[in-house]
């Protein structure tokens, strides 16, 4: 018993001897039925002999198993579950690789033996030839070693996913079977739990919109962005890491809009900036993030009243109005009474927009001073509002680049260039344009809006501000 036990760890090493009660054990030790010899075939003058043990018990480690070369009754290199490339063959965790061990007998290899036996020589083209058939015949060993087991791992699967497999239509049902199938004959290396999980993925990716889009982009990604995705989905959700890649884009989309209308120094429709600006009321302050922030349609009417016929008619949004040379919108956050009821407007942002040329001075300024005068008359605001006037053009006059303030400071009109709202919108991003600057919406807007030379200077310039 002892010597059947040994024989069938100790013989990869023809230089290694072992003796029990002073009898050397030998292959003649080995059970009939844990062994077997299968010629391979290389080429028309040379064939190995591959002596497959079966140690029919697991060990705890795979040492004493895997792959052995022998030239000449003598070891090549070691036994392990690699060959000489460096690509594991069995994943040793598997309880095949712990148990299973492949002897190839390869004489005529001997001119390509290195001189140390570490090993055979890299460039040597017999070497290569007689590699490729070997582990081949290796590997189609291991599958029928492993057929019973495959197909036990395939029946668990179907079995907990029979509700699953009932939802997917005939056609999808025998492409998981196939794939199933052929993943574990190609990947040998894989676990009956890895197994199953890929099956998974793949189940879940036949009843997804996108089907296998996400395999196809997995197939071209490099090693180290598959473990960057997998860090990422090991401290985020999807829907969290998608709200906030998708909250990024909507807000650099916007930067890059901004940027490339505001100069723009023959624009005659100011009017298309607002929508932007609603969308970029962030970029004032953080006060400005709450959702709550609309425009306000009632305000923006009692406004369009003051000026009559003034403005251009044909193009009115209802939720800003639109003067000669300028645009102007209204944006509040309403106020709520200790029993939860809303009042009045407790936060109100007034975005005045400039033509291109029009230098901003303290008419500007006096201009939004008028509109907040009305406002508080007609009761839409008190004394209490806060009241953030913003006046955004391309020049600000000489010595009026600070804020006008009224209220005890509670009305603050402020005027901005485009180029450093643009900037601190980018400031208050991290400057992430920069380090997204490949990233593929930002290069299809690129691509999709050709931007003017002087265009595309300002975005340069915003994006290292």
């Amino acid at each position: 018993m002892a010597r059947s036990v040994l024989s069938t760890r100790f013989l990869t090493n023809p230089e290694f001897e072992v003796y029990v009660e002073g009898q050397k054990v030998t292959f003649a030790d080995l059970p009939e039925h844990g062994v077997e010899t299968i010629p391979v075939q290389i080429n028309t003058e040379n064939s190995v002999e591959m002596i497959v043990i079966d140690s029919e018990k697991t060990d705890r480690t795979t040492k004493q198993h895997g792959i052995a070369w022998w030239v000449n009754k003598r070891l090549v290199g070691e036994c392990n579950w690699r060959n000489f490339e460096d690509q594991s063959v069995l994943d040793g965790r598997r309880e095949e690789a712990k148990r299973y061990t492949f002897i190839l007998k390869a004489d005529h290899l001997k001119p390509d033996v290195l001189a140390d036996w570490s090993g055979f020589k890299p460039d040597s083209a017999n070497w290569h030839s007689t590699r490729s058939a070997c582990e081949d015949a290796v590997r189609a060993k291991l599958l029928d070693l492993t057929a019973a087991k495959r197909a036990q791992t395939k029946s668990e699967w179907i079995e907990g996913h029979a509700n699953l497999r009932r939802s997917l239509p005939k056609r999808s049902q025998v492409k998981l079977s196939d794939t199933m199938d052929a993943l574990m004959e190609k990947c040998p290396s894989l676990g009956s739990t890895q197994v199953q999980q890929v099956m998974d993925v793949l189940a879940n990716m036949e009843l997804a919109e996108s089907q296998y889009a996400l395999l196809e982009k997995m197939q071209s990604m490099k090693p180290e962005d598959l473990d960057n995705w997998n860090d990422i989905l090991d401290r985020w959700t999807t829907e969290l890491a998608k709200e906030a890649l998708d909250e990024i884009e909507k807000r650099l989309r916007v930067l890059a809009d901004l940027a490339a209308k505001t100069s723009d120094k023959a624009t005659d429709e100011v009017q298309e900036l607002q929508p932007l600006f609603e969308r970029s009321l962030w970029i004032f302050g953080p006060q400005f993030e709450s959702i709550e922030f609309t425009s306000n349609k009632g305000i923006t009417t009692v406004i369009r009243e003051l000026f009559g016929g003034e403005e251009k008619a044909e193009t009115i949004r209802p939720d800003f109005v639109v003067m000669p040379d300028s645009s102007i919108g209204f944006y509040s956050r309403p106020g709520y009474d200790d029993d939860g009821d809303q009042t009045s407007c407790a936060v109100l942002s007034i975005v005045e927009l400039k033509k291109p040329g029009v230098a901003l001075g303290s008419k500007e300024k006096d201009q939004v001073w008028k509109y907040v005068k009305a406002l508080e008359q007609r009761g839409y605001i008190s004394r209490y509002t806060k009241v953030f006037g913003h006046v955004l053009g391309d020049r600000i006059a000489a010595g009026e680049d600070e804020p006008r303030k009224e209220w005890s400071d509670n009305v603050v009109i402020k005027p901005w260039l485009y180029a450093n709202f643009i900037s601190q919108g980018e400031k208050r991003m991290f400057q992430l344009k920069d380090k997204l600057a490949n990233a593929p919406f930002l290069q299809e807007y690129i691509e999709s809006k050709p931007l003017a030379p002087e265009q595309a200077s300002l975005l340069d310039a915003v994006g290292h501000s």
